[in-house]
């Protein structure tokens, strides 16, 4: 929607919004975007999206602003931690790109898409923050808020501990943590980065 909206007013941003910088975005296209918008009232001024797969229904309200920032900032976000990942290993780095994790995860909850569960995940681990050997957190997967990606160092499990056993305590689920790479991600490769 946002990107209809964009387009309607300042031509087309190109191909993706994932493709405008954020300094860009700010300065040409985020004014021209509500914080929410009435499906009947985008309709209304819009006609529809720009593809052929969304459907606007008109008796629902819909976030416009956040998720039409989400991608401008995660690409920017991504570029700069894959810069990161390719840096020696600082204690520096590690909290550069665990801050980028976090915001990350905050702009995909701000979206409306992420869960009461993995945000509490999110902050138990930034309780337990760099000192204990966890950088940050984020929501991760096929979406509806299953897992949250956590950096940390590899002498953090007294940590991701006591992380489990505060979620459970505060929601009586215990969560599941696996570490390392899943088996079905080995047949493509595999690349492990040292923090």
């Amino acid at each position: 929607m946002g990107y209809r909206i964009i387009a309607e007013h300042d031509g087309a941003p190109g191909d993706y919004l994932a493709n405008l910088s954020p300094s860009n975005f700010e300065t040409q296209f985020i004014h021209y975007l509500p914080d929410e918008m009435s499906g009947q009232e985008f309709l209304a001024q819009y006609g529809g999206t720009a593809d052929s797969v969304t459907t606007v229904d008109p008796v629902r309200t819909y976030r416009i602003r956040q998720p039409t920032s989400h991608p401008v900032y995660e690409h920017h976000r991504v570029q700069l931690f894959r810069r990161l990942m390719l840096e020696p290993a600082t204690e520096e780095r590690r909290v550069h790109a665990g801050e980028l994790m976090y915001q990350s995860h905050a702009s995909y909850s701000a979206c409306g898409l992420g869960s009461r569960g993995t945000d509490l995940l999110a902050d138990l681990v930034r309780k337990e923050g760099p000192k204990q050997g966890l950088y940050g957190a984020r929501i991760t997967g096929g979406g509806s808020g299953g897992t949250l990606a956590v950096l940390g160092r590899s002498d953090a499990s007294d940590a991701i501990g006591r992380v489990v056993e505060a979620y459970e305590a505060a929601t009586g689920y215990r969560p599941y943590v696996f570490s390392e790479s899943s088996p079905g991600v080995t047949s493509f490769g595999v690349l492990k980065v040292t923090l």
